[in-house]
């Protein structure tokens, strides 16, 4: 895998109040950051050359997600990154990652010309940033609390 986790913006909630956050540029392994990438986030490698490198932020982050069910849009993309992460790393898990992923649940309730988080955001008439960890977050928060709204009922948790 040639991309690597250059920012991570996690927040906790109970009772959809936030009660809270992680928020982190991340030092690349290879140096580098992409046009492209820059482009999408707006890092570029001057942001995060004296941030943390994954495996210094991974016990937080870890110890931050822990016991708690993930909700994220599009789940399999960010879970492949975060396990290759750890993987590289050689750091393990001691659990399995509880995910509710909000992209499939938006295809069910969305009629819009398609299911991206920036499309969703717009729909909702969001005023966040794209393509931020945190913003991002708060988005997918926000996409989810209004699917549960809107559907009055128990979203399943998937493993």
């Amino acid at each position: 895998m040639d991309s690597e986790i250059i920012q991570i913006g996690a927040i906790k909630y109970e009772s959809n109040e936030e009660i809270d956050r992680i928020y982190q540029n991340i030092k690349p392994f290879r140096s580098n950051i992409s046009k492209r990438i820059t482009k999408i986030t707006g890092l570029e490698l001057e942001d995060v050359v004296n941030m943390p490198t994954f495996e210094d932020f991974s016990p937080q982050l870890i110890s931050f997600i822990s016991c708690y069910t993930l909700v994220a849009h599009n789940a399999p993309f960010d879970l492949k990154f975060l396990l290759h992460q750890l993987n590289e790393n050689n750091i393990e898990l001691n659990q399995r990652i509880r995910v509710i992923d909000t992209l499939p649940l938006a295809r069910r309730h969305f009629e819009t010309p398609n299911h991206k988080l920036i499309t969703l955001k717009d729909y909702l008439n969001l005023d966040n940033n794209s393509h931020d960890a945190l913003e991002d977050c708060l988005v997918t928060n926000k996409v989810y609390q209004y699917i549960k709204h809107e559907n009055n009922k128990i979203v399943q948790v998937s493993n």
